[in-house]
């Protein structure tokens, strides 16, 4: 009986952590801030950001950086673009996080900068901006 049981134990322990491995890959691969995110939607929201940004491997930076590849990129750090005095100084390294807090107001979280965009408002725009901006 006691072996039934410890088996059964292990057996729901091995179950729960291949459960919370596997899960994000039921999610789409994305972490779970990411897991309901619109891709087709967040390219259209690029578009407000295609006026100053590209966002293709290799394409000449605009009036912005580049975008392609942000995630994990350290801030105001891109070879041949000049970045706001600000934004080269910073230390930080671009995360979900970080850019969802700039999108909602990028003059107000690197004040100085010279991004002319007052920001995107709506959560559900900047998650699915940040969605596309993850994708490869």
């Amino acid at each position: 009986m006691v072996k039934n049981v410890l088996s059964q134990r292990i057996c729901i322990k091995v179950f729960a952590l291949g459960m919370m491995i596997s899960m994000p890959l039921f999610a789409g691969g994305e972490d779970a801030s990411n897991a309901t995110c619109d891709l087709e939607r967040g390219k259209k929201i690029f578009q407000k950001c295609a006026i100053c940004h590209s966002f293709d491997s290799g394409a000449e930076h605009l009036a912005g950086p580049n975008l392609y590849q942000i995630m994990g990129r350290a801030v105001g750090k891109v070879e041949g673009f000049k970045f706001s005095r600000k934004l080269r100084k910073s230390e930080d390294t671009w995360t979900q996080e970080r850019l969802d807090a700039f999108l909602e107001s990028p003059l107000e979280y690197y004040p100085g900068i010279r991004m002319a965009f007052a920001g995107l408002k709506k959560s559900e725009d900047r998650s699915d901006l940040i969605c596309y901006l993850s994708s490869p």
